[in-house]
């Protein structure tokens, strides 16, 4: 019998590891039979059992988002993350020294407040301060509560395989704190 999801993630590590990291800039917008099943991952199947699967699908994803990082131009400009935003900068230095020190809480503080601010430009960074809240202290429940609420904010920013070449590029760290934040999920 074949297992979709550890053939997908197969897949998806064999990307990771390519020689050539330029061909990750377009991976999912290039490669339809890719890019379907990843988002019906992200979009349908609830983050819960995919975390239960034992398949690091979000890790995997993370290092597609690290190789991205060595190729110049390849990660997304200031505007298109909404870092020209000098608040959300500074939740990204912050959130970054957190997650570098291992400490959840000041990272927690941190993506509240950022929660709390009006406007965002961009997804990306409230999508990240959500993921790096589930992956926090919280109860069990309320950690769910983030990991349901991100999934449909997902719904509402990447509905096509280009939205989702734009967040493989992002330079806040989405990808490692969702897969952080599935991790904790099971293991509390």
């Amino acid at each position: 019998y074949e297992c979709g999801l550890g053939k997908l993630c197969l897949q998806l590590l064999s990307f990771a590891l390519v020689d050539d990291p330029a061909a990750l800039v377009q991976l999912f917008t290039g490669f339809e039979e890719l890019a379907s099943p990843v988002l019906t991952l992200l979009l349908d199947v609830p983050w819960a059992l995919l975390g239960a699967s034992g398949f690091p699908f979000f890790g995997l994803l993370a290092q597609i988002n690290l190789r991205r990082a060595h190729i110049p131009g390849a990660l997304n400009n200031d505007a298109v993350d909404g870092l020209d935003d000098p608040a959300a900068k500074t939740y990204q230095t912050e959130l970054l020294a957190a997650l570098a020190a291992g400490g959840t809480a000041p990272a927690d503080k941190a993506s509240a407040a950022f929660m709390q601010r009006e406007s965002q430009a961009s997804a990306l960074g409230p999508l990240t301060a959500l993921a790096a809240q589930a992956a926090g202290g919280a109860p069990q429940q309320e950690r769910q509560a983030f990991l349901q609420g991100l999934q449909f904010g997902f719904k509402q920013a990447i509905g096509s395989a280009r939205e989702l070449d734009i967040a493989m590029g992002t330079q806040w760290p989405l990808w490692s704190v969702l897969q952080l934040a599935v991790e904790h999920r099971l293991n509390a």
